[in-house]
C-alpha cells in the first residue's frame, strides 16, 4: 500500500474525523493504536493529525495536546490495547485497520478507524454479473443472500449491497450485515440493535435458522485469510455456498460452505476435553467484556466435573509456549475475542477449544448441542446459563459414559456429592497443592545427578565443589591454544 500524497493518506485515515472526535471530547493524551501492516505510515499519520488539531487550536495557552503510537499489541492487533494505553496515562485510544469490534470492559474512549482500502465497484459488479450470475444463481435457487466485509471495505458496502440486489433475482433477499457507523466500546451506537460478529443483523433476518430452513449463500469481500469469514460460515446457519471476492487480487473465488465439517472437528474437540483430566485455561485477552465472570464459570465447570485446572497467562499465543504444558495438561480452553479462536489445531500439542465449546463439553444441560444447531465465538452470552449436576437426577455422585474417541469408560463424579467417609478416612482434611502434580512426575527437567539439591557429586556419592577451568579462547578461525603452524585450506 503507498499514498501518492498526504491527502490521500488523510483520507484513507480519516484525519477528520479523528481531530473532530479529539477536540469535540477535548482528550490531551491519545493512543494511537497501529498493526504491523500500517505502522510504516506512523509518522506520516502523527503529522497530520498534529498540524491538523494545530489549524483547530483557538487558545494559545492551552496544554499541548499529545499523541502516542502503540506498535506492539499484547495479544492481537485486532483488540484494543487499553493496558498499553494506560501505562502511558492515555484517556482516549484509537485503533487503526481490521477490528474484531469486541465489546471491551473498560471505559476508556475509543474510536475505530478501519481504513479505506481502495475498492474498484465496476469491477466487482462486471465479474459478478459474468462469473457468479451464471455460476449458482442461475444453476440453483436461493432465497438468501448475506453480505458481509471485511472491516476496510465498509465504505462501499452500502453500494455493493445495491450492485448485488440489482443482479440477483427480485425473489432473493440481500441481508447486509454493516458495521454501525459509530461504532465505540464505550458509546455503542443502539443498545436495542441486535449484534452478530460485531455488526447489526439485518431487520427480518432469522440469525437462529429456526422460524424457516432458508437456502442462503454468503458473500464475503475480503482477504480470504481473514479470520472473520470461517466464523460467519459457522456462526450464520444454512449457508450452502460461499463466494469470496479479494479486492487486492480482484477476483473471485467459490466453494461450498464447509462450516458442517468444521463445525464436526469442533464436536470432536469437545469430545477430547470431556476425556482430559487436566485442563489449561489460556487467557488470550483481559480487556474484553465479562472476561472474569468467564475464568470464574470455567473454573466452575471444571471443580463440577472434577477436573484439574491450570488458568495460564503467557501473552500472544504461539506453539512452543503451549508446549510447554503438553505433558501435564491434556486439552486447552482459549478465552479470546472471535478472531483469535484457532480453527486449525494440527500444530499445537494439544486440543485447543473456546470457551463455548468448553461449556457444551462440561455443562450437563448443553449435552445435545450438534454440529447443525448454531456455534458461537462470543461467552458472554453464557455467563446467566444454568450449571447442570451430573447425576442429580437419578440421585447417585457418579455417572460412567463411554469417551466417542478412544472407547474407554470414563467415570465423572460430581464435586458437591456427599462424602464418602469409607473412602477419605473419616473426614480428615488432606493437604493438597497445585505442586504436588509436579512433585510426582517420573521427570521434572534438568537435575544433578546425586539429587542432592544443586550440589556436585563423585562416585562415592559425597559432596564435592565444582573446579573452575580454563575455557578456549579466540575465534572459530584460530583459538590461543592451537600450534601456530596449523594450515587452513582455502577452496
Amino acid at each position: 500500500m503507498a499514498f501518492s500524497d498526504i491527502s490521500d493518506l488523510a483520507a484513507f485515515f480519516e484525519v477528520e474525523r479523528l481531530c473532530s472526535w479529539i477536540l469535540a471530547n477535548n482528550f490531551r493524551r491519545t493512543a494511537l493504536q497501529l498493526p504491523d501492516e500500517l505502522l510504516e505510515f506512523a509518522f506520516q499519520l502523527v503529522a497530520a493529525v498534529e498540524r491538523k488539531l494545530a489549524m483547530n487550536n483557538d487558545n494559545s495557552n492551552e496544554e499541548e495536546r499529545k499523541l502516542y503510537v502503540l506498535a506492539d499489541t499484547s495479544y492481537r492487533s485486532c483488540c484494543l490495547d487499553e493496558i498499553a494505553a494506560e501505562h502511558i496515562a492515555c484517556d482516549s485510544i484509537v485503533h487503526f485497520g481490521d477490528a474484531c469490534l469486541s465489546e471491551c470492559g473498560s471505559r476508556m474512549p475509543a474510536l475505530y478507524i478501519f481504513g479505506r482500502r481502495p475498492f474498484e465497484l465496476d469491477t466487482f459488479v462486471e465479474q459478478f454479473r459474468a462469473e457468479i450470475f451464471n455460476q449458482i444463481v442461475i444453476d440453483q435457487h436461493w432465497d438468501e443472500a448475506v453480505l458481509i466485509c471485511e472491516a476496510g471495505y465498509t465504505h462501499v458496502q452500502d453500494s455493493l449491497e445495491h450492485s448485488i440486489a440489482s443482479a440477483l433475482s427480485p425473489s432473493v433477499q440481500v441481508h447486509n450485515f454493516k458495521v454501525p457507523m459509530q461504532k465505540s466500546p464505550s458509546n455503542p451506537s443502539d443498545a436495542n440493535a441486535t449484534e452478530l460478529l460485531g455488526r447489526q443483523v439485518p431487520s427480518g433476518f432469522d440469525a437462529d435458522g429456526l422460524v424457516k430452513k432458508r437456502r442462503r449463500f454468503l458473500i464475503f469481500v475480503g482477504s480470504p485469510d481473514n479470520p472473520l469469514l470461517p466464523i460467519a460460515q459457522m456462526t450464520i446457519r444454512h449457508i450452502g455456498k460461499t463466494v469470496v471476492y479479494c479486492p487486492e487480487t480482484r477476483k473471485f473465488h467459490t466453494s461450498e460452505t464447509s462450516a458442517h465439517r468444521m463445525l464436526l472437528r469442533r464436536l470432536y474437540l469437545i469430545e477430547r476435553l470431556r476425556d482430559a483430566r487436566t485442563v489449561g485455561l489460556v487467557i488470550g485477552a483481559v480487556a474484553l467484556r465479562g472476561c472474569r465472570e468467564a475464568v470464574a464459570r470455567v473454573r466452575n465447570l471444571c471443580v463440577r466435573d472434577g477436573k484439574r485446572l491450570y488458568v495460564m497467562y503467557i501473552g500472544k499465543l504461539n506453539e512452543a509456549k503451549l508446549s510447554n504444558f503438553g505433558i501435564d495438561v491434556d486439552a486447552f480452553v482459549l478465552l479470546s475475542c472471535p478472531f483469535g479462536i484457532i480453527h486449525d489445531g494440527t500444530k499445537f500439542c494439544r486440543p485447543i477449544l473456546s470457551v463455548f465449546e468448553a461449556e457444551v463439553a462440561l455443562n450437563p444441560t448443553k449435552r445435545e448441542w450438534l454440529a447443525d444447531m448454531r456455534w458461537t465465538p462470543n461467552f458472554e452470552q453464557l455467563a446467566k446459563d444454568e450449571i447442570g449436576r451430573r447425576g442429580a437426577a437419578d440421585g447417585v455422585d457418579a455417572i460412567e459414559l463411554v469417551s466417542l474417541t478412544s472407547g474407554n469408560i470414563r467415570r465423572h463424579r460430581s464435586s458437591d456429592a456427599e462424602p464418602d467417609s469409607s473412602r477419605n478416612g473419616g473426614g480428615q482434611l488432606l493437604e493438597y497443592s497445585a505442586g504436588n502434580h509436579f512433585a510426582l512426575r517420573s521427570w521434572r527437567g534438568l537435575e544433578d545427578n546425586g539429587g542432592s539439591g544443586g550440589a556436585c557429586t563423585d562416585d562415592q556419592g559425597t559432596k564435592c565443589p565444582s573446579e573452575l577451568k580454563q575455557g578456549m579462547d579466540g575465534i572459530a578461525t584460530r583459538y590461543v591454544d592451537e600450534p601456530s603452524d596449523s594450515v587452513i585450506v582455502q577452496k
